[in-house]
């Protein structure tokens, strides 16, 4: 369980003062004083959340650097020390990275957002491999291991933000030809995680899955749209690969319903085969933000925590506790077990989760939103 360490995350944690970094890391990753979260999914460059668009290799219209002499990831530097904070309080903390485009100079249309600037050119495959081979071998550098890799982020989605869009075909063939082999080559183990997009697109995610069988590990997931049960298609046709639920978000306020939503979100995933389960924002400015877009719900979005920069203040928010209901007692390792379904009967109403952790204590989680 865990969310996003985006680059308005990272600006608004490393500004507050060093003993309230300390505390939020302990309340955030500690097993014992905390609520023991254990996963955190970066940006490749830039996102939606941050102060504009960038990559790791931006060079001025018209040029290009395949040989990636300009590859520059000193924008990291935020997320690498509160990384390495977090693994210090818990070792035993996964990395997920995600891209949201590649540089503009890879692109048909040479701009960052998906509406506007195309997709991956094909005499590009090999050196955006190499591009993120390199952007994992900056946190492993550092000794912060990458547990998975996904080749886009939301993949299908046409926008007025940071995005390229890939349909299954060419991505899978980028994952098998390309993105597979130049891991392999550095020496990384990393996973690769197909799709990063909604449940709606589970037919989709089962397809690239078919195709890159035997070279990807897994689906990530989003939950903006669609449900939850239809990750049970991936786990029936794909049972040794991975399932993670990797982006989700609320919406400020947070009162009693949306809290239950959340809540049985994540007790649905886990019963539809999910591996963990992410928000997004790790946190954000206690008015919103910062965003690189206007209109795109930064004000109403629901971080794990919010910061009063000019106070040095903080706010657990709904989603804090609703993470600890699950990561402070379901362990890394858990496993679920079989449990009555008290959700497809009354419209997902009354839902539970089972599991037992590797020392042998159970969990049961019920959320009652009736």
């Amino acid at each position: 369980f865990g969310a996003s360490l985006t680059d308005a995350s990272a600006y608004v944690l490393s500004e507050m003062p060093e003993e309230l970094i300390d505390e939020v890391m302990v309340n955030l990753f500690d097993k014992e004083k905390g609520i023991g979260l254990s996963t955190i999914r970066i940006p490749i460059g830039g996102c939606d959340f941050g102060f504009y668009n960038y990559t790791y290799d931006d060079m001025p219209k018209g040029e290009e650097d395949f040989e990636l002499e300009h590859f520059d990831a000193s924008e990291a530097e935020d997320q690498i020390a509160l990384v390495k904070k977090a693994m210090a309080v818990n070792s035993d903390i996964k990395i997920f990275l995600s891209p949201w485009t590649a540089p503009t100079w890879m692109k048909t249309k040479g701009e960052f957002t998906s509406k506007d600037g195309g997709t991956l050119r094909r005499d590009c495959y090999n050196v955006y491999a190499d591009y993120l081979v390199k952007s994992v071998q900056i946190y492993e550098n550092e000794n912060i291991p990458v547990y998975a890799l996904s080749p886009q982020n939301e993949m299908f989605i046409i926008a007025d933000w940071a995005g390229m869009y890939w349909d299954w075909e060419p991505m899978s063939a980028f994952v098998n030809d390309r993105l597979r082999p130049a891991l392999e080559d550095a020496g990384l183990t990393t996973k690769i995680l197909n799709m990063d997009h909604n449940w709606i697109y589970a037919d989709k995610a089962n397809q690239i899955m078919g195709a890159t069988y035997n070279a990807a590990d897994g689906v990530a997931y989003h939950w903006y749209n669609g449900t939850p049960e239809q990750m049970l298609t991936t786990k029936e046709s794909f049972p040794d690969k991975e399932i993670w639920v990797t982006e989700a978000t609320n919406v400020k306020p947070v009162g009693m319903s949306a809290f239950l939503k959340v809540s049985s979100m994540i007790t649905r995933s886990l019963r539809s085969g999910a591996n963990g389960y992410m928000l997004w924002n790790y946190a954000l400015r206690h008015t919103g933000g910062p965003t690189v877009y206007e209109n795109t719900g930064a004000d109403s979005n629901a971080p794990i925590l919010s910061v009063n920069l000019d106070k040095d203040e903080i706010t657990y928010e709904s989603d804090f506790y609703i993470m600890a209901h699950f990561s402070k007692y379901i362990h890394e390792g858990a496993v679920v077990v079989d449990s009555t379904d008290t959700g497809a009967e009354n419209d997902y109403k009354l839902v539970n989760i089972v599991t037992v952790n590797p020392n042998g204590t159970m969990t049961a989680v019920l959320v009652n939103s009736g």
